[in-house]
């Protein structure tokens, strides 16, 4: 069967590690409530690529690459089947409080994001990487005093 056999051969690519796209640079990002991520160009993949397309060099505008942004919400800011439902207890005062107003929760981002860029190869990373600090803003060093 020959598409049993194509499948076969891409499984084997893919057990030798023979894959199409390599992550050439990954950022890490939180949203409070203001910036929220919905108002972000880090909403959406095909926006992010957008943005980082439109400042590659023009001799690099058909390089091929992908964009992947993951989420991750944190609980205390849903309002889903569980707000409501989490409380701790303030011994201090003897009473049972909403989890989301404990000082600690109200600090939090509302939402965490990882934006990765994916190509055929590590040729360009820099390039990428760059673009993913200027639309960031992310400095690209860590602070001097954070050894």
């Amino acid at each position: 069967d020959p598409r049993r056999q194509a499948v076969a051969e891409r499984w084997r690519r893919w057990l030798a590690r023979r894959v199409p796209w390599v992550m050439v640079c990954q950022r890490n990002l939180s949203f409070g409530e203001e910036p929220s991520e919905s108002s972000s160009v880090f909403s959406s993949p095909a926006i992010l690529s957008a943005c980082i397309r439109e400042r590659l060099p023009a001799d690099l505008q058909d390089l091929p690459f992908q964009v992947d942004v993951a989420r991750h919400i944190h609980r205390p800011h849903t309002v889903g089947a569980t707000a409501g439902m989490n409380f701790y207890l303030d011994s201090s005062a003897g009473k049972l409080r909403p989890l989301t107003m404990h000082a600690l929760y109200r600090k939090l981002p509302i939402s965490h994001s990882i934006a990765r860029v994916y190509a055929h190869d590590r040729q360009h990373e820099s390039r990428f990487a760059a673009i993913l600090d200027e639309i960031s803003g992310s400095p690209g060093e860590d602070d001097a005093t954070n050894m």
